[in-house]
């Protein structure tokens, strides 16, 4: 559980480190760009779609980190408040 916490502590961090939401902000809008920029279904327009969706993915994945400790220990004490 202490493991658990620790990440889920530097995941908060990460997304509340101004600098970093800023960079990974600046290469989704860029990734954004080009893939309308480039031909519909072409190898290009593919790659920076995929480079949006991994952009989100770790987005989702920091605020997972952050979201699942959380979970476990609501369950854990209604767990407890009703095992009472």
């Amino acid at each position: 559980m202490l493991e658990r916490d620790e990440r889920a502590a530097e995941a908060k961090e990460l997304l509340d480190n101004p600098l970093l939401q800023e960079i990974l902000g600046r290469l989704e809008v860029e990734a954004r760009e080009q893939m309308l920029n480039a031909e519909p279904g072409s190898p290009v327009a593919v790659a920076y779609h995929q480079r949006v969706m991994a952009i989100r993915a770790i987005h989702a994945d920091l605020i997972r980190l952050v979201d699942d400790p959380k979970m476990i220990r609501a369950a854990r004490e209604r767990v407890r408040r009703f095992s009472q």
